[in-house]
C-alpha cells in the first residue's frame, strides 16, 4: 500500500473509530464497504483496511458476505474495562504525582473552575469536553508516551456511555467533586489519597454507566 493509500485508510479508521466510540454510530449498526467508500469518496481498499483494523480492536465484527456490524458493549465488558482502567490509571496517577508541573496543576484548577461554571449555569452539555481535558492533563503529566496512549485508549472506550451520563446534573456534580479530590491529592503530593480518589471516581463512573445501560434496556423494552 502506498503512502496516499495509508493516509486515507488511517483517516477513515480514525473517523469511524471516534464515531463508534462517541455513539454517533450506535451498536448494532451495519457498515458496508461500498456505502462507506461512496460517503468518504475513496476506493474500497482504504475503507477495507480501516474496517479490518476496527475488527482487530473488537469495535466491529465481520459477517461473511454481509459486511460489518458495530459491537455493543455488554455489562461484563464494562466491568472488565473498568477493572483494567483502575489498574492502569492508578499507575498513571502515581506517576503523575511525581512528575506533574505547577503549570499542569493550574490547568487542572482552571478546569475545575470552568466545570463549576457549567454546572452553575445548568447547561451541562460541555461537561464531556471538560471531563476529557481533566483526565488528559493527568495522562500527559506522566511524561510517558506509552502510558499516555494506553490510558487514552481505555478512556475512549467508555466515551460513548460517559457522554450520555455526564450531562445529567447530579452526575456532573459528582464528577466535579471526584475531580477536585484527585486534583487536591496531586497538589498535596499525597499518594494514598491519589489512590483512594482514583478508585472512588472510577467506581462511581462504572456505577453510573451500568445504571444508564440498564435504563436504556428498560426504555427499549417499554417501546416494543
Amino acid at each position: 500500500m502506498n503512502t496516499t493509500q495509508n493516509s486515507r485508510s488511517e483517516r477513515i479508521y480514525n473517523e469511524l473509530r471516534m464515531d463508534i466510540l462517541s455513539g454517533k454510530i450506535s451498536g448494532g449498526t451495519r457498515l458496508a464497504e461500498s456505502t462507506l467508500a461512496n460517503e468518504k469518496q475513496v476506493s474500497r481498499t482504504p475503507v477495507r483496511e480501516a474496517l479490518h483494523q476496527l475488527v482487530k480492536e473488537d469495535l466491529l465484527y465481520a459477517i461473511p458476505r454481509a459486511g460489518y456490524v458495530v459491537q455493543e458493549l455488554t455489562e461484563q465488558d464494562i466491568m472488565d474495562l473498568f477493572e483494567t482502567r483502575e489498574s492502569i490509571e492508578l499507575v498513571a496517577g502515581l506517576t503523575a504525582l511525581k512528575r506533574i508541573s505547577d503549570e499542569e496543576l493550574t490547568l487542572l484548577k482552571n478546569n475545575l473552575d470552568r466545570t463549576q461554571e457549567v454546572i452553575d449555569s445548568g447547561i451541562t452539555k460541555g461537561m464531556i469536553d471538560l471531563d476529557i481535558e481533566f483526565h488528559d492533563t493527568i495522562y500527559k503529566a506522566t511524561r510517558s508516551k506509552y502510558l499516555y496512549r494506553i490510558c487514552l485508549t481505555l478512556s475512549e472506550y467508555t466515551l460513548k456511555f460517559r457522554r450520555s451520563v455526564i450531562i445529567v446534573p447530579e452526575i456532573a456534580k459528582r464528577a466535579r467533586r471526584d475531580h477536585f479530590n484527585i486534583y487536591n491529592a496531586l497538589k498535596t503530593k499525597d499518594a494514598i489519597k491519589v489512590e483512594e480518589a482514583i478508585k472512588f471516581h472510577l467506581k462511581v463512573v462504572k456505577k453510573d454507566i451500568l445504571g444508564h445501560m440498564t435504563k436504556l434496556r428498560q426504555d427499549s423494552f417499554l417501546l416494543r
